[in-house]
């Protein structure tokens, strides 16, 4: 019977403490501590306080929008790196 109760938790991303006893956080994993990352630059920090924002609050549909800019940029900013310089100049012109 409890296998059964754990495969509910994961399919439904509920807390099998929760499901249990009705205490407690309802969503799964939201009550562990997570240690923030420190970063010198401070606007990489407000970057990333509000990446996770939208992460944690934002709606599916605005999470998966935030995920195809980020993947855009960093695509382009790999394939820039592995390019002869001549190319990448030559981008920056037709940009």
């Amino acid at each position: 019977p409890n296998t059964i109760l754990v495969k509910i938790s994961k399919l439904v991303n509920v807390s099998l403490d929760w499901l249990l006893t009705g205490e407690g956080e309802m969503e799964r994993g939201k009550n562990i501590l997570v240690e923030k990352p420190q970063y010198k630059d401070p606007r990489l920090s407000d970057l990333y306080q509000k990446l996770e924002s939208i992460y944690n609050e934002g709606s599916f549909d605005i999470r998966a929008k935030v995920r195809g800019i980020i993947e855009e940029a960093y695509d382009e900013t790999k394939k820039k790196e592995t390019l002869p310089k001549e190319e990448v100049v030559e981008m920056k012109k037709t940009a």
